[in-house]
């Protein structure tokens, strides 16, 4: 037999409802740029086989010991659990933006728009400048069927993940591209075997723009409570918590939902600064404008008329600092870890009662 070439791309459409599964996406054959229709889904092709982990757990009934002996008997097959992330670039549209600007030139591709909302953030009305992405506290889009190939030709093997939601962390360090990591969370997992074989799309007009430059972080403009200040490293995580309900009408007697509350952590190396005091940033509560400690920053350089669109924009407008000490074996560096709260002022437009704002710009 050949072994697996390791290829690996992810088709991804949204469900109607969490326990109907995306037919075009099951079935799938090719990938394209928009949404998936017939047999074509929106498609990812992931620069590194290695940007996908997955982890497949048999979950089996107790079969006991057989009688007069002290050795287990094997239990029956109840489901399989899957585990599956992967991680892409992170970066605007890659489109072109008209002259002179209109609104939708900033608006993500169909599969990050698919992503984002997986993660409960929804777009906003564009405009000639912005598109905003924020939570929202139900989306008819938030659960999605991902079909996942690895391999090519012949040798390649396929799943098909439904009830699809996700968690993402954005991984930012200076002088580098930054990257999502997408861990998947699903209710239950198909297998396909190598009865289907890698789709054929061109990577010139399908996969999700993966194939293109992505922005580095430099220039970054970041603002820690409105004193410039430059970071190293970052993450920034979005994370909900998983509620399991027993369903009988659901594959594997079971459904997968997000919990409460969304945990939205933000941890960074910050450059220590004389004319700083990063005790306040531990004691500080909302001030008389119902605004705290703020963290801005933007990935990217802002898109003009005829521009590539490709920054992204950063705005945590009440950063919650728990934790603030010093690197390890480093004089000047502070490694700060906190949570993003809603803001609860209109002083931020559309982000009030909001923790978190993306933006493409």
């Amino acid at each position: 037999m050949a072994k697996i070439e390791e290829a690996v791309a992810i088709g991804i459409g949204v469900q109607t409802a969490q326990a109907s599964v995306n037919e075009a996406v099951r079935d799938a054959t090719d990938l394209h740029t928009a949404a998936a229709t017939a047999t074509t889904a929106t498609g990812i092709l992931l620069r590194n086989n290695a940007d996908l982990a997955q982890t497949l757990t048999r979950q089996e009934s107790d079969g006991g010991v057989a009688p007069g002996s002290l050795s287990r008997v094997s239990g029956a097959l109840l489901r399989v659990d899957p585990s599956f992330s992967f991680t892409i670039d992170a970066m605007g549209s890659r489109g072109e933006a008209s002259d002179p600007l209109d609104a939708g030139d900033f608006n993500l591709p169909e599969y990050m728009k698919r992503i984002f909302a997986g993660a409960r953030l929804v777009q906003q009305t564009p405009t000639a400048a912005t598109t905003e992405y924020e939570f929202a506290a139900t989306s008819a889009g938030a659960y999605h069927t991902l079909k996942i190939w690895r391999g090519a030709g012949a040798n390649s093997e396929s799943w098909v993940l439904v009830g699809c939601t996700f968690n993402l962390t954005f991984n930012f360090e200076a002088g580098q591209k930054a990257t999502i990591t997408v861990d998947v969370v699903a209710d239950s997992v198909d297998y396909y075997g190598t009865t289907v074989t890698f789709p054929p799309a061109s990577v010139t007009t399908a996969y999700g723009e993966q194939e293109k430059s992505a922005p580095i972080l430099e220039s970054a403009a970041n603002a820690l409570d409105t004193v410039t200040r430059g970071f190293q490293s970052a993450t920034l995580a979005i994370s909900y918590p998983v509620n399991v309900t027993g369903d009988c009408n659901a594959t594997g007697g079971s459904l997968k939902s997000q919990g409460t509350p969304r945990l939205v952590s933000f941890e960074a190396s910050y450059f220590a600064d004389t004319g700083d005091d990063d005790y306040d940033l531990l004691t500080a509560d909302l001030d008389g404008d119902d605004t705290g400690p703020a963290v801005s920053f933007r990935l990217g350089a802002v898109a003009g008329a005829g521009d590539t669109v490709n920054a992204l924009t950063v705005l945590i407008p009440n950063f919650r600092v728990l934790d603030n000490g010093k690197e390890d074996g480093d004089s000047v560096m502070r490694r700060i870890t906190g949570y993003a709260a809603i803001a609860g002022d209109s002083e931020f437009g559309s982000l009030i009662n909001q923790e978190l704002r993306l933006a493409c710009v």
